[in-house]
């Protein structure tokens, strides 16, 4: 297997291919192989650059619903949708008026939800899975001057992303299907070659060990969507707010269940599979390579920030804060 992450016979549509990031990932993923189909409302410009990395140019104004499930039925069947279409205006927050208001949250937000729902929709319907990927930025997290309505929208959508990544312990049973049909239908790799599913040594205690780890992510998934609901309860009947530490806890529980299941994924299950199960199409590899892309994109580094704000708060000493 010289490439995994090889993107041959996958059709990407990139929403704002038409310069800066946008443009940098439509041209990556062509090297990687895939079938790009560049969006954006500059179509002579779209042209000339899909002509130079083999793609298709397809109009795309994120303002308009109408345009948007236009280009989303133009786009047809699609394994990678990268969502980058994104503006700003930049003044003071008392300064926006209604109409640029609208337009920021319809380019940023409204635009990328909806074109997300009509191929996230044909995806599952297809049923050969695919990603979607949401490029966010630092006012996901931060605030900053001059930014306001801008970093509204990014935060919307670093939760959308949040609320999409919980599919990553999904990803996990998915897996674990799969490991379980091996071990039915293949035998140990060293003598005396008995079925897997019989290895008491081995192949047993490794899918428990896979299986018992899933189950308490999952445990805890279940755990935190609980504790968010009576935060919002106590919010909306009891009057009491919900805290920055509350959020800060939260999100350090869910990013460490993404975390873990990487873990168990690579682990547990991969460095166990076996060579011949690991091909470029195989199921097991197309899980790996999601789940791969999805906890890059949840940035494990800043675990460190997180556990001192999360434990400033617990002591009730000051937090840095995000802005």
């Amino acid at each position: 297997m010289d490439n995994i992450f090889s993107l041959h016979r996958k059709r990407a549509l990139v929403a704002g291919a038409s310069r800066g990031i946008g443009l940098a990932i439509a041209k990556g993923l062509a090297d990687a192989g895939a079938e790009v189909i560049l969006a954006a409302r500059s179509l002579d410009k779209l042209k000339t650059e899909a002509a130079a990395i083999n793609g298709q140019a397809i109009e795309l104004d994120m303002t308009s619903p109408e345009s948007v499930r236009a280009a989303a039925e133009a786009a047809g069947d699609i394994d990678i949708l990268v969502n980058v279409a994104g503006t700003n205006i930049r003044k003071r927050f008392e300064e926006y008026t209604p109409a640029e208001y609208q337009k920021i949250l319809a380019t940023n937000l409204h635009g990328i939800f909806e074109l997300t729902q009509l191929v996230g929709k044909r995806m599952k319907e297809r049923g050969k899975g695919g990603k979607i990927i949401n490029i966010g930025s630092l006012m996901s997290v931060r605030g900053a001057p001059f930014l306001t309505v801008y970093a509204i929208t990014k935060g919307a959508l670093s939760q959308l992303t949040m609320s999409l990544a919980a599919v990553m312990v999904g990803g996990l049973y998915n897996a674990l299907d799969e490991y379980e049909r091996l071990m039915r239908s293949k035998t140990t790799p060293t003598p005396p070659f008995i079925p897997r599913i019989q290895d008491g040594v081995s192949y047993q205690p490794w899918y428990g060990r896979a299986r018992t780890r899933t189950a308490m992510l999952e445990a805890a998934l279940h755990d935190c969507a609980a504790q968010h609901m009576e935060l919002c309860r106590r919010t909306v009947h009891d009057g009491v707010a919900e805290t920055y530490a509350d959020d800060m806890l939260l999100g350090g529980i869910a990013r460490e269940v993404m975390i873990g299941a990487w873990d168990v994924m690579q682990a547990d299950i991969w460095q166990t599979v076996g060579a011949s199960a690991a091909r470029d199409d195989a199921r097991i590899t197309r899980v790996f390579r999601d789940m791969a892309l999805a906890i890059a994109h949840r940035n494990p580094q800043q675990r460190g920030f997180l556990y001192g704000e999360i434990g400033r708060g617990a002591l009730g000493e000051p937090t840095l804060g995000l802005g």
